[in-house]
């Protein structure tokens, strides 16, 4: 298994007037800890990603190939618990073109453990801001939904949060994202 450690991320916590916020700001003049890229390979596909950070924004760009069981690649943090249980809301400001992606809240390493995920959806190469609930997330198992939507003791029990592309469909992808901010 090859993770490539591609990128900085900071996270602010801020108290104002308006609440607590996390804000994970991408960007060569951020600092912080490092996202990963992984790609089908680990499993015997054969897709290809890579991520770079311009002076604002990371960007994940590759090619899904469905040979070989292959079918995915991703941009994931590193695993940690979020402390996201004080917040309602996610923003996110991004722009994609290929393959239609997902942000995606994991509460364990293992695969097989049910996830929470929100689709990006951009028809042309436009930055979008897309602003959600948490309570919103759906449940996905292997990339089955399940029907159900998160727990308030799931969001609790965030420890990595990714970009995947969605729909297992071979082509181009690239996926740019400036920040994501919980409040």
């Amino acid at each position: 298994m090859r993770i490539i450690y591609a990128f900085l991320f900071l996270i602010i916590s801020t108290n104002s007037l308006l609440g607590q916020q996390i804000l994970i700001d991408f960007g060569s003049s951020t600092g912080g800890q490092y996202w990963s890229v992984t790609n089908d390979g680990v499993m015997g596909g054969l897709s290809k990603g890579r991520a770079y950070l311009t002076d604002s924004s990371v960007v994940f760009q590759g090619e899904v190939s469905l040979e070989n069981n292959g079918g995915f690649s991703s941009l994931r943090s590193p695993y940690e618990r979020f402390q996201l249980s004080n917040f309602k809301e996610v923003e996110l400001k991004f722009r994609s073109s290929g393959l239609p992606f997902s942000i995606t809240f994991s509460k364990s390493r293992r695969f097989w453990i049910p996830n929470y995920k929100h689709f990006l959806i951009t028809e042309d190469e436009e930055w979008s801001i897309l602003k959600f609930s948490l309570s919103d997330l759906k449940e996905y198992r292997l990339g089955d939904p399940t029907y159900d939507r998160i727990s308030r003791s799931d969001i609790e029990n965030i420890i990595g949060i990714s970009f995947f592309n969605e729909g297992k469909k071979e082509g181009k992808f690239s996926l740019e994202v400036d920040y994501i901010l919980f409040q």
